[in-house]
């Protein structure tokens, strides 16, 4: 064992199967880790619903056509199911909502044993998975679930149901069979290991190989390993006694090496120096797999079995589009233009119905005054959103500030994430305190905002109207501008004649395909501008918008030749023109301005490639990367994480540019490397520093072809001063009781701050106080928690986002969580609390000191017979500890049989090998009770293998090679000598204890 893995075991440490693979060590050839569980569960489950639900007018395929397809990802699933041109980018969000759930249980619930099977918790977080269940299938069966809180209770089942199979002993007894009855209400699990039982024996050499047969517990009953720095402890043990409970294990744990039994358990890996039992990786990968499957598709216990198909799809995304969502003013001083905004929705929507770009789902809101006028509604259908359109009037407001916050803020809480939202109004923001909200959560969500505004209305009178695009905008836009530009949208201030033009503009925006090549300003001395086209992509749409509001002059030349062919060109007034590109040729277009007026340009496209990008930090107690929640801290080093579609459409990823506002490039970070995956997997990472002012990302890498490729993230990120994080909480406030929501806030700025945390929530449970003022010096974190309190209904989810500001209001730190209401589940515990009975009626035999020789304990043999029975819930299992040299026995019986219908017979046979043994008995509630045969009591027992005298000799030689090399070498020699010792040391005789 090298000494680099001694020095480790200081540090932290994963609890099972590894987070993610942006790791900076070797995890393991063909290790899955959580991420790759989660997802090909999730498309393995979505392909078996595609299977059972063909398409209309769709050709007949034999029955597991898609579930069968080899090395099946979305990708390949979506165009298979719906046709070339389908996207399969809102299942892969949805699996990366979930996956980032899964994950953060690390983060959050790091040192609860609980949430990761750890320490013989195994009933307690049975208990745990069925509470969460529960909450999930009853926001479920609501009207318009909260998704986003859906997903992240999804994400934390699966983390437990995935932890199961890598931290217990059940694929050491099973192998790659998944374990339904977990999690499930009413359905009773396996025995868990006696507090008094030992369950591992020290593992070979050393801690970390050799540990193949390392547990003593067999048959039908669970244990689970230990991990330091955990709530729970493991059993102090002498690492000389050699038996023990077992621990987790690898070079993150503690325990493994200070307290018998050494070694560990964990399957987290194929690495043996991470995982003791690296040899069954695959098996507890393979089984979680399944279980994931069928928590999402059986017909019974999976949420296939109590959801709608709509609602199983609405779930998991498993349309192309996003949301397409409508924030109207519905107010009095729209009169003039409602009929023409009403026109253009409904023009938009119409544009969708029955194509591969119609919306998941269509959402209207409108907001009025009072804001408890406002109305939120959703359609699954496009006739009748169009409808509704129709019967849409204006009324009521008396003064022109309206509360457009409060009605976006309504859209962002259920809009899909990744969708669009386009906000019309005439009016500035009566609600402008809630700009941070608003920003907040539709950075959170990925959303995009886009504000068309009819004119300038403030408090005493509308103004006249102003042209389709202008920069200068009324009342309140700096508001806008603030939340358009952090989300990545626009904001247009257009007439009522050109409200029509509007709706072309955002029709360009729908589609699922749709990619962002770049936004730039053009100003009068510049003349030219490159496009760079790949051949992923299809369509080109060019966006110029004339700051003198006059017609652009442009000229678009393809690489070495005039465009004459597949262009076509419309100019929409007011300064805007679109200029379409059909099936460009791949290269090096260039945009050329004819006329004298600053412009800026936005360049869209069509293509199956995009890339998403992430900021992650390592965590220091794992040493793995997680996603960074809220805005990134200026000046910090992270790690860039760029995730293309798939490997198939590009040779690679090459750099990282940060761009202005105006498109001016601010740095250039090459060397993306690639994080080592699956085939297609095409995951590229690079650590940077971040700027200190507010910047967008774009990728650049090339082709398959060699062509330049560039993908612009359009939302604008502000690296701010301010660390805010939402300590763990549960997700769930019981009926009409209160809960805390903890935070930490940090001052990174050089100097003093006052900080001003506030909460806000769409329920309405929060508690006063709303704000909190710190003072804090540069680098000084402090505490805090607001007070939430639910309501008497089941089932409601609120958004909470706590803001933290300085002053500037643009400058904010943000964070988010979801908290749904609940009732506490019955458990059958609760009203039966009786341990099962127990009785031994007959033993015969004893095990004295020479009876215990591990060479000769096989020839002294005993026998004895107990009694079982149970006068609560009836049992469940009965079982023993007895090895394969033994024998138990057990009379017939139904789960459930009480006393009333007698007890139970059982017999057990052994040898002085296994002196102490346990009869374990598991009634239906999961009270345990037992009965201990104990042959030899007072005595210590030898539970080493008998080893031949010449295997002795060698191991004495090997012995002392090893103490002369070891001198200075203290923590080596005791792992080694200790593990060496007890190798040898069935000649010790036995003692008295």
């Amino acid at each position: 064992m090298s000494m680099l893995l001694v020095c480790m075991l200081f540090l932290g440490g994963v609890d099972a199967f590894l987070p993610n693979r942006l790791y900076d060590g070797d995890i393991g050839h063909g290790t899955l880790t959580h991420e790759d569980i989660t997802r090909i569960g999730i498309v393995k489950a979505v392909a078996s619903f595609f299977d059972d639900n063909p398409r209309n007018g769709s050709t007949p395929l034999r029955p597991g056509h898609f579930a069968r397809t080899p090395e099946l990802t979305a990708r390949i699933l979506f165009p298979m199911y719906y046709g070339v041109g389908a996207s399969e980018k809102r299942l892969v969000q949805v699996i990366a909502d979930i996956s980032s759930a899964n994950n953060r249980v690390d983060q959050d619930h790091y040192g609860k044993a609980v949430w990761h099977f750890h320490g013989e918790l195994i009933h307690e977080a049975h208990s745990k998975m069925i509470s969460i269940r529960e909450l999930i299938l009853g926001m479920l069966k609501r009207d318009n679930p909260n998704l986003d809180a859906v997903k992240e209770l999804i994400g934390q089942f699966l983390h437990m149901l995935q932890m199961f199979y890598s931290n217990t002993n059940w694929v050491e007894m099973k192998g790659g069979v998944p374990y339904f009855q977990l999690g499930i209400k009413d359905k009773p699990i396996y025995i868990q290991a006696l507090s008094s039982m030992d369950t591992c024996k020290t593992c070979g050499q050393n801690a970390y190989d050799g540990c193949e047969n390392t547990l003593l517990v067999k048959s039908n009953i669970l244990t689970s390993g230990y991990r330091s720095g955990e709530d729970i402890t493991k059993p102090s043990r002498d690492p000389l006694a050699y038996t023990g409970k077992c621990s987790h294990g690898g070079p993150r744990d503690n325990s493994a090496t200070t307290t018998a039994a050494l070694g560990g358990i964990n399957k987290d890996s194929t690495e043996p120096s991470l995982s003791p039992h690296h040899h069954l990786h695959l098996q507890a990968a393979q089984a979680a797999i399944h279980h994931t499957i069928h928590f999402f598709n059986d017909k019974v216990d999976g949420i296939r079995g109590h959801i709608s198909k709509h609602g199983y799809e609405n779930l998991l995304q498993l349309k192309s589009g996003n949301s397409l969502a409508f924030v109207i003013d519905t107010t009095g001083s729209m009169a003039d233009d409602i009929e023409a905004v009403k026109n253009a929705v409904i023009n938009i929507t119409a544009s969708t119905v029955g194509t591969v770009d119609e919306p998941a789902n269509y959402i209207v809101v409108l907001f009025n005054d009072p804001a408890q006028l406002t109305e939120t509604h959703q359609f699954e259908d496009g006739q009748k959103t169009i409808s509704f359109l129709k019967s849409i009037t204006v009324h009521g407001g008396g003064d022109c500030p309206e509360y457009s916050m409060d009605g976006l803020l309504k859209a962002l809480e259920i809009c899909l994430p990744s969708s669009k939202i386009f906000v019309a109004t005439d009016a500035s923001p009566k609600d402008a305190e809630m700009q941070s909200t608003v920003a907040s959560l539709a950075l959170q969500k990925k959303i995009t905002v886009d504000f068309f505004l009819t004119g300038r209305c403030t408090r005493r009178r509308r103004d006249a109207e102003v042209p389709l695009y202008k920069r200068a905008v009324p009342d309140g836009g700096s508001i806008y501008d603030m939340i358009a530009g952090a989300s990545g949208g626009s904001v247009h201030t257009t007439t009522k004649a050109g409200i029509g033009k509007v709706a072309q503009i955002i029709q360009e925006s729908v589609s699922p395909l749709l990619v962002t090549l770049m936004k730039v300003y053009m100003p009068s001395s510049q003349t030219t501008s490159t496009i760079y086209v790949d051949d992923t992509i299809t369509e080109v749409t060019v966006k110029i918008m004339s700051r003198g509001g006059s017609e652009p002059q442009q000229t678009i030349t393809a690489p070495g030749a005039a465009v004459t062919t597949n262009v076509t060109v419309d100019y929409l007034g007011g300064g805007i023109k679109l200029v379409k590109l059909q099936k460009p040729t791949p290269g090096e277009w260039t945009l050329t301005r004819s006329d004298s007026y600053e412009w800026d340009v936005e360049v869209t496209a069509e293509s199956s490639f995009d890339i998403f990008t992430t900021f992650v930090k390592t965590d220091p107690s794992s040493g793995f990367q997680y996603e960074i929640q809220g805005r990134p801290i200026a000046g910090d080093d992270v790690t860039i994480v760029a995730t293309g579609s798939s490997m198939d459409s590009i040779q690679s990823l090459s750099e990282v540019l940060y761009l202005a506002d105006d498109g001016s490039e601010l740095a250039r970070h090459p060397g993306l490397t690639r994080v080592p995956g699956s085939a297609d997997s095409a995951v590229f990472k690079l650590r940077i520093t971040l700027p200190t002012t507010p910047f967008k990302v774009a990728v650049w890498g090339r082709d398959k072809s060699g062509h330049q490729l560039i993908r612009l993230q359009p939302s604008q990120i502000v690296p701010v001063a301010i660390d805010l994080k939402m300590l763990p909480a549960e997700g769930v406030v019981y009926l009409n009781e209160k809960m805390k929501i903890p935070f930490m806030v940090t001052n990174k700025g050089g100097s003093q701050s006052v900080i001003n945390v506030t909460i806000k929530d769409d329920q309405n449970f929060a508690q006063t106080p709303f704000s909190l003022v710190f003072t804090l010096n540069s680098g000084e974190s402090k505490t805090g928690e607001f007070i939430i309190m639910a309501g008497p209904t089941e089932g409601i989810t609120t958004t909470i986002t706590l803001t933290a500001t300085t002053g500037d209001a643009g400058d904010f730190q943000y964070g988010v969580k979801r908290v749904s209401t609940g009732t506490k589940i019955p458990q059958l515990k609760d009203t039966d609390k009786d341990k099962p009975e127990c009785h031994i009626t007959s033993l015969v035999g004893t095990c004295d000191e020479n009876m215990l020789e591990p060479c000769t304990c096989h020839q002294d043999t005993w026998s004895a017979s107990a009694e079982i029975w149970d006068e609560g819930t009836g049992l469940f299992q009965i079982t023993s500890s007895m090895d394969e040299t033994g024998s138990f026995e057990v009379g017939t019986f139904v789960e459930g049989q009480t006393g009333v219908n007698g007890s139970v017979q059982t017999s057990i046979r052994g040898s002085c090998c296994t002196s102490l043994v346990h009869i374990i008995v598991v009634d239906v509630a999961g009270n345990t009770g037992e009965c201990q045969i104990d042959l030899a009591p007072g005595l210590h027992r030898p539970v080493y293998d008998c080893v031949p005298s010449e295997q002795q000799d060698a191991e004495r030689d090997f012995t002392g090679v090893i103490v002369g090399c070891c001198v200075g070498g203290v923590a080596l020699f005791f792992a080694v000598a200790t593990a060496v010792v007890m190798k040898i040391c069935h000649k010790a005789p036995v003692k008295k204890v």
